[in-house]
């Protein structure tokens, strides 16, 4: 750590209004020597830190656990700009602002990206489906310029439609905003999401997608998506009799 990032965490911890606790996974991996090692520094600079050693499985990566279920499988470390990397960037800010408040809807952009990356769509759908909330930096990925990391954001977004479709009817009004903004894959792909959340008052959006000059994988997608909402509202209709 740079002698700021020390400073940082000292004046952190003396804001601290008790002490907080988290857990470092330890496992046979070498690596988690480097984080035995963090752990020591970071308890130093700031005592209010209570540090939970736990031990893994032989060939799991070491990781630290905030919270319930929230991990990080690599240890930070300084950069010239004074952030910290987690296998990708973390700022210094945003890893106090979760150890301090345990609120995943705080996390960036780089963190909920990070974390599709290494498969935990279904961990990221559970934080949000748990806060009943969809975090905001979560949105930015539905539309990333990367198939895969849309990918990921997708598969997050149909576990939470399955399971709350108010939550799922949440990315309607953010998404419609940024469609016309962005290029015809990622179109298709919103026009999916909006399918997916089974909400029917954004059909006539996207029956204007078919009545207009749109291109044909993008009206297609329209037209699955009225298709797919229809059956969803057919299916929780009640039947007369």
């Amino acid at each position: 750590m740079t002698p700021q990032e020390q400073e940082r965490i000292r004046k952190w911890n003396s804001e601290l209004s008790g002490d907080l606790q988290i857990s470092f996974l330890i496992t046979e991996d070498k690596r988690s020597r480097g984080f035995i090692e963090f752990s020591e520094n970071l308890t130093n600079l700031a005592p209010k830190i209570r540090i939970v050693k736990e031990e893994g499985e032989p060939e799991e990566a070491p990781a630290i656990q905030i919270g319930h279920g929230l991990r990080y499988h690599a240890i930070p470390v300084g950069t010239e700009d004074e952030q910290f990397r987690w296998t990708g960037s973390l700022r210094l800010e945003e890893l106090v602002e979760i150890m301090t408040n345990r609120d995943p809807a705080k996390l960036g952009t780089s963190t909920l990206k990070r974390m599709l990356k290494e498969g935990n769509a279904a961990q990221l759908a559970e934080m949000m489906l748990d806060k009943e909330r969809i975090f905001p930096a979560f949105l930015d990925l539905l539309i990333h310029k990367k198939w895969p990391i849309r990918l990921g954001a997708m598969v997050a977004m149909e576990e939470i439609a399955d399971r709350n479709s108010e939550l799922a009817a949440q990315v309607i009004d953010p998404l419609w905003e940024r469609f016309h903004q962005v290029e015809d894959p990622v179109k298709g792909d919103i026009v999916y999401i909006l399918g997916e959340s089974g909400d029917y008052k954004i059909v006539p959006r996207l029956q204007m997608i078919l009545d207009s000059q749109y291109n044909t994988e993008v009206k297609e997608a329209a037209k699955e998506a009225i298709e797919k909402i229809t059956h969803l509202c057919a299916r929780v209709s009640p039947v007369n009799t």
